[in-house]
């Protein structure tokens, strides 16, 4: 297994061998200019592949945080954030059907989530990396953060799972939210 190797690390002689992707010469030396690990070709070409951290996909039962952009009647979409605890670099769409929301199915959408909604979820289908479908179907799923009609950030209320109180007003806003 190749060791690994930080920018400015020797990597090779530039007198037995040629810089690669990821190198430069500085001297008689091939320095790497980026963290990876160290390959040398057939053709003596010294390079540094860059080491990357996977990125932060959905898999089935994963708990994501989202943000909701848009309510309809039959679904409310989201842009996921956070995947199992781990910053997403750019959001991922996905979407909560009215059926994976409350048990209670008859409840309108509108009455669980708003745009700008901080949500916590599970992901229950995942047809293509640009398609998740996820749940709140579990107590603690639901909303986590948001803002009342009136601007203002929206506090739990004990005891309750349909209703956020406006920290503005002392108006209670119906919401599906996450009791932990």
């Amino acid at each position: 297994m190749s060791a690994l190797v930080f920018p400015g690390d020797v990597v090779g002689n530039a007198a037995e061998s040629l810089p690669g992707e990821g190198t430069y010469v500085s001297g008689l030396h091939i320095v790497a200019t980026v963290i990876g690990t160290r390959h040398v070709d057939t053709t003596t070409v010294v390079k540094v592949i860059p080491q990357r951290a996977p990125l932060p996909l959905p898999i089935m039962g994963s708990v994501v945080l989202s943000v909701v952009t848009r309510v309809s009647r039959t679904a409310a979409y989201v842009d996921i954030t956070h995947v199992d605890g781990r910053v997403c670099p750019f959001p991922l769409h996905a979407v909560l059907r009215g059926d994976e929301i409350r048990p209670d199915p008859t409840v309108p959408i509108h009455n669980s989530f708003r745009a700008g909604d901080h949500v916590c979820a599970s992901v229950v289908s995942v047809a293509d990396a640009r398609s998740y479908v996820l749940s709140t179907m579990e107590p603690d799923l639901g909303v986590i953060a948001g803002r009342s009609e009136a601007g203002a950030p929206l506090e739990r209320v004990e005891g309750r799972d349909d209703v956020m109180r406006c920290t503005k007003t002392g108006r209670l806003e119906e919401r599906w939210v996450a009791v932990a």
